[in-house]
């Protein structure tokens, strides 16, 4: 496993600044002391934090030389995990004046190349090879969200940058850094998502950006002193069924890492964060009710066109025919393309019980 002093040495002071330190120090002690990961596991959180640090390098120096911009509309997808923010994220995306992070800018941003040429496509196939052995070590990935290299992607993936990221909590049982995420501002982690977003869209015309991460209804604070034009958008579902499918999802990831999964283990921490996340938006929504607005995941399901008109009717944004007709069609291909998926899962694997969950969950 790395040391804190290696990374140290292989990474000189270009690491910016030391707001990497204290979480990193935490997660490589809870990975060496709790995590009990396989071979997998082991060169798996090596490469992915290796790899984080290395872009982490290259775009301080990115940014070292660039003004960091703000820009003038922004939007963020949230709820519970598993409560319809992707379906939410896929419909809004159909929209040309919305701009989101790739799967593919997101893993393999650097170096710097133009779109359409031959070291372009380059890393494009470097990333579609990346994606192709993340899913054979993790089989089941499909059911987390849609994903695929040219696919936009949440904001999960780039908060490793200020190693600052529920990632690692998926991929193994890390009790010590989970706590420490609970109490961390994540001030600096928004920083360096600006300077990201600045990078990958240096050459571009501005649009509105359009992000989503369940974790953002705990951080809304951090996200609106970061990005001043930041509006919220939440899908509310029954958080039963939100909290048995991410913990689910939770075990089939660690047991392609681990040598061993506790299921109640990650019954009780989800519980537990997903509270804690709640309490922070809800203290945020009563401060900012101007700034947040909710949906029902039963009214996205069942008329998803109309629920996407309230929020452009809510926000002021433009609404076209155009799009009304893209989302008629997208709406019918996504309901005959899910049918046939199925994930199984259920609270009581995990040491929940559903009056404990409503009660803690429904806010």
């Amino acid at each position: 496993m790395l040391e804190i002093k290696d990374i140290n040495l292989k990474f000189g002071d270009s690491l910016g600044e030391e707001d990497y330190i204290e979480p990193l120090t935490i997660l490589l002690d809870s990975l060496k002391k709790e995590a009990n990961l396989n071979l997998y596991g082991r060169l798996g959180v090596k490469y992915q934090i290796t790899h984080q640090l290395r872009m982490r390098s290259s775009l301080y120096a990115y940014s070292k030389k660039n003004i960091s911009i703000d820009p003038k509309e922004t939007l963020f997808v949230t709820g519970l995990p598993r409560s319809g923010t992707t379906f939410l994220f896929h419909l809004l995306g159909l929209d040309e004046n919305h701009r989101s992070p790739l799967f593919w800018e997101i893993r393999n941003p650097f170096p710097e190349v133009n779109k359409d040429t031959f070291k372009w496509k380059n890393k494009l196939r470097r990333t579609k090879l990346e994606f192709k052995v993340m899913k054979k070590v993790i089989p089941e990935i499909d059911l987390l969200h849609e994903m695929g290299p040219e696919l936009p992607e949440e904001c999960l993936l780039i908060h490793p940058l200020s190693v600052r990221s529920l990632s690692y909590i998926y991929m193994a049982n890390i009790p010590t850094y989970g706590e420490y995420l609970k109490e961390s501002d994540f001030k600096s982690a928004f920083l360096w998502h600006k300077r990201f977003i600045n990078f990958i869209s240096r050459n571009e015309e501005e649009r509105r950006w359009l992000f989503k991460d369940p974790n953002h209804l705990r951080h809304m604070k951090e996200i609106s002193e970061c990005y001043r034009s930041a509006k919220f958008l939440r899908v509310k579902r029954d958080p039963k069924e939100s909290l048995a499918s991410i913990c689910s999802l939770t075990y089939k990831v660690r047991k392609s890492f681990s040598n061993e999964v506790s299921k109640d283990q990650i019954g009780n921490f989800m519980l537990g964060y997903w509270e804690d996340a709640l309490i922070k938006y809800h203290q945020f929504k009563q401060e900012n009710p101007n700034r947040v607005y909710e949906v029902n995941f039963e009214d996205l399901i069942k008329d998803p066109v109309s629920i996407i008109e309230s929020i452009y009717k809510e926000f002021n944004f433009e609404w076209d025919s155009n799009l009304k007709n893209k989302l008629v069609k997208e709406v019918k291909n996504h309901i005959e393309s899910n049918n046939a998926k199925k994930h199984i899962y259920s609270l009581n694997d995990f040491g929940l019980n559903e009056e404990e969950v409503e009660k803690r969950l429904s806010i």
